[in-house]
């Protein structure tokens, strides 16, 4: 079982890996100058909330088949996803 420290550890790094995608989508595709990074920071926070279900899933799925480090680095892809996902929506409202 995860104690309070492990979890706020774990919750940070999920929050750095979402907003690190973001952040290299941006860099990638040349729009620091033309995004609100405000704002795409709150789509993050969205985008996580979506993906959050099935980015748990499929943590149990892999933690069912004893893969632990598959699980972490599943969860930790997700997060870079929802990141990438933000900057998406961004670019579409």
């Amino acid at each position: 079982m995860l104690d309070t420290n492990q979890i706020d550890t774990f919750g940070q790094k999920a929050a750095e890996a979402a907003m690190r995608g973001a952040a290299n989508y941006i860099k990638v595709h040349g729009l620091m100058n033309e995004v609100d990074l405000g704002r795409v920071t709150e789509l993050i926070g969205i985008e996580v909330k979506a993906i959050l279900p099935q980015a748990l899933a499929d943590v149990k799925e892999a933690l069912d088949a004893n893969m632990g480090e598959v699980a972490a680095q599943t969860f930790m892809a997700s997060m870079v996803i929802a990141g990438i996902n933000a900057v998406k929506a961004y670019q579409t409202t």
